[in-house]
């Protein structure tokens, strides 16, 4: 892999995707980068840096003071509307190799005296090799301490002549997107609680699981991160991520204790966290949040084996990966399956897919073709039969059947009863009702609306045939 030093006009490619360096600041971490989609043409600038906010901090514990920020509570500076530029730019290289292109950014503060350099982060952006999204793995060091305030750090992303209307949408813990706009609550007026400068920082600010999303028109910009942070859209093409926070002060909210993190040598903790930025034009291409999530949620998981013997026994390719795939379990739908008792399983299966984008479809998923793929893995070495397959749909938590929960739900009276009423008989002639499914040997197609999540419970009764042979049967003791 050839590496060397970065120039403005650096790109690096990978697919359909190009992302070039088009400048960088030397008194900030800001780089400015023109991105390429060599498939639709579309072209758009926009920048990452770090930045921070100066945490609000009061040693007048008696006065009319504002809320301290700390453990519990995200509170800047009284009087503070941007964030602070965090860190300078120190060096960049780029990598250019067969298999993997890659840019790398230094950045840190440095002063004439010999002490060590602070505010330090590698920041390494790349193009993921599964899916067309940039990558930004940002490795950030100890933030610094100071006695009288404290840094609460994001991840900065800013698209230029983006639009999004103060308007912005976050994931609710992994599922269905939210849409959230600046200084709104749906049920009362936020700013009239507004106290100080400050309050409207941070009630802008929501928690983010998996994405944060702007929209432009069909121009969409999608930054998805690796772990649970706060997020928000504070001006027009801008997200910010929450990375890191150090305050050394108590919020007074219980915890008692200055949010002061350390590693084992006494240094502040050093955070790295990745995101995937997506941006695309909707009425040109799909979404790839949903898939990115997957792959982060249910990663490639290796296993080696040591020391083995060869016996001269033929082994056999399983093909339940592509059985499954056949059966409707791929891109969007997931399947998780858990042994509950001889020959018998739990099945849940989620469709990923969001209304918030354009094109989200429900799933077709064959059910009993999926629990036939792991009959027959399972019993691959000597293959056996069985006579009859019992499937119940359970609630989502799988402690009752759906019919026992469906009769214990409580019913509430609402003032248009007969509307969801008439919905509900609407929505059962299309596929979407919430009863109980019926019985596996006259179902073959089971409906997945967008974020969709059903259970079921499956058995195998063993045929005779089965029982009398040797060998092992599905889930065997």
């Amino acid at each position: 892999m050839k590496n060397q030093e970065i120039h403005s006009s650096d790109s690096i490619k990978n697919g359909d995707l190009q992302l070039t360096l088009t400048s960088y600041d030397k008194n900030s971490s800001k780089v400015h980068f023109q991105f390429k989609n060599l498939k639709t043409g579309q072209e758009e600038s926009f920048q990452f840096s770090l930045k921070y906010w100066a945490s609000q901090i009061s040693y007048d514990q008696w006065s009319d003071r504002p809320q301290n920020s700390g453990d519990y509570v995200f509170m800047p500076m009284v009087g503070q509307k941007e964030a602070n530029d965090y860190s300078e730019y120190r060096s960049g290289t780029i990598s250019l190799g067969e298999h993997g292109q890659q840019m790398d950014f230094h950045f840190a503060k440095t002063d004439s005296t010999n002490a060590p350099a602070s505010e330090t982060a590698l920041v390494h952006v790349s193009i993921d090799s599964d899916l067309a999204v940039l990558r930004f793995d940002v490795d950030l060091g100890s933030l610094p301490t100071e006695e009288y305030g404290g840094f609460e750090l994001v991840a900065d992303f800013q698209i230029d002549n983006f639009d999004n209307n103060m308007t912005f949408a976050t994931d609710s813990n992994g599922l269905e997107m939210q849409t959230r706009i600046l200084n709104y609550r749906p049920t009362w007026n936020i700013e009239t609680n507004y106290n100080r400068s400050n309050d409207n920082i941070t009630a802008n600010f929501y928690p983010v699981n998996s994405a944060i999303s702007i929209k432009d028109g069909d121009r969409v910009f999608t930054v998805m991160n690796d772990r649970a942070q706060a997020g928000a859209s504070l001006a027009p093409g801008n997200i910010q991520l929450m990375q890191n926070r150090r305050i050394e002060q108590d919020d007074g909210k219980g915890m008692g204790e200055w949010l002061d993190e350390k590693d084992a040598n006494g240094n502040g903790i050093r955070v790295p966290a990745t995101y995937f930025v997506q941006i695309f034009n909707q009425s040109a291409g799909p979404s790839l949040q949903r898939l990115v999530q997957h792959k982060q949620d249910d990663p490639a998981q290796y296993f080696f084996a040591f020391d083995l013997e060869k016996t001269g026994a033929h082994l056999e390719g399983s093909s339940l990966s592509q059985d499954l795939k056949d059966a409707g379990v791929a891109g969007e739908v997931t399947m998780v399956a858990f042994p509950l008792d001889r020959n018998k399983i739990l099945v849940r299966l989620e469709n990923l897919a969001d209304r918030y984008d354009v094109g989200a479809a429900s799933k077709n998923v064959s059910l009993r073709a999926v629990l036939h793929a792991f009959w027959t893995s399972a019993n691959q070495a000597h293959s056996q039969e069985y006579s009859d397959l019992l499937v119940e749909e359970m609630s989502l938590t799988a402690n009752m059947k759906m019919t026992e929960m469906l009769e214990r739900k409580v019913h509430w009276r609402t003032a248009d009863d007969e509307k969801w009423q008439q919905m509900e008989k609407d929505g059962a002639t299309h596929g979407l009702s919430y009863g109980p499914s019926p019985n596996s040997s006259t179902e073959d197609q089971l409906l997945l609306e967008p974020q969709r999540i059903r259970v079921f419970s499956a058995t195998f009764k063993p045929s005779d045939k089965a029982k009398e042979a040797e060998g092992p049967l599905f889930m065997q003791e």
